[in-house]
């Protein structure tokens, strides 16, 4: 009998009295919220005109994983999360001769694994869960901007990047 189920004077609980191993998999779809982007300007000289383009970034789909043991109330649990996004745009494939084009590119990379000791707790039919534990995540952001073409009777080809690369270990708390 688990410690809640004590207190609460009762005999059994039906979400604590159980073993059981657990698996499972779910899928995610996620917009990048506050993503900064890259901007490329491309000025003639002689006319004065101005061309501006910003990078674009996309929608992330990923997938969720997890395996995990369980004996009256309190466990253990693997769960490994994959995030990822790629914008490849192949506009490139023809600039007309006296024009110029834009190409943005952007990559999302992220991995996340969680090691989790779990408790959980049942009370008048609900339950819920306070997990301890620790994760290792490693994220990757490359954002390209690139420009060609011809502007003003002179080629132009130009380019800016951006990337962020981070990984580490840390806590985690759930309730």
């Amino acid at each position: 009998m688990c410690s809640l189920c004590q207190c609460l004077g009762r005999f059994t609980c039906a979400c604590c009295a159980q073993e059981e191993l657990s698996f499972g998999t779910e899928g995610t779809y996620l917009g990048v919220i506050g993503e900064g982007n890259n901007q490329l300007v491309v000025v003639d000289d002689l006319t004065g005109e101005t061309e501006i383009a910003n990078s674009e970034i996309g929608f992330a789909a990923g997938q969720r994983f997890w395996l995990g043991v369980e004996d009256d109330g309190v466990g253990i649990v693997g769960e490994y999360w994959l995030l990822g996004s790629r914008l490849i745009d192949a506009s490139f494939a023809y600039v007309p001769p006296s024009d110029i084009a834009f190409q943005s590119n952007y990559l999302l990379d992220l991995h996340v694994f969680d090691l989790l000791y779990f408790h959980e707790f049942c009370c008048r039919g609900s339950s819920f869960r306070a997990s301890l534990g620790g994760r290792y995540a490693d994220l990757d952001r490359a954002i390209t901007l690139t420009a060609s073409g011809k502007s003003g009777g002179v080629f132009i080809n130009g380019n800016t990047r951006s990337n962020y690369d981070s990984d580490g270990f840390g806590g985690v708390a759930i309730l």
